[in-house]
């Protein structure tokens, strides 16, 4: 099983890109997501760092950080979940919130699905 993490990367390159963004960071809440996004994000020099969190309430303290009420850093997240797992949770705890996710890349192998989101204040 071969996991696209070039292209998704790439892709998440492409959105910031698209959005104005020079910078941009990647969360991750695991090491299997985290580390293989790190190593294409330096090789590409898309100008995204990927940093690791524990859980989705650490995402949401680092952006109010750094969004001061203002429009946040252009921030993703990449998920893990089982084929049969789709992360709707994951949506529905954070629009209370007020982020909104976006997904902006989906590779599917037979043992997991890996998306990347990008995260967004919610209108």
């Amino acid at each position: 099983e071969k996991v696209a993490w070039d292209e998704l990367v790439a892709t998440i390159a492409a959105d910031a890109k698209a959005a104005g963004a020079a910078q941009g960071v990647i969360y991750s809440l695991e090491g299997f997501t985290g580390l293989p996004a790190a190593f294409y994000a330096a090789q590409q020099a898309s100008g995204l760092s990927v940093q690791p969190v524990q859980e989705l309430s650490a995402v949401l303290h680092a952006d109010a950080a750094a969004g001061s009420g203002a429009e946040p850093a252009k921030a993703w997240l990449i998920v893990r979940s089982s084929p049969s797992g789709v992360p709707v949770a994951l949506g529905a705890g954070l629009a209370p919130r007020g982020v909104a996710l976006t997904e902006v890349y989906v590779a599917r192998v037979p043992s997991h699905t890996i998306t990347a989101y990008r995260l967004a204040r919610a209108p």
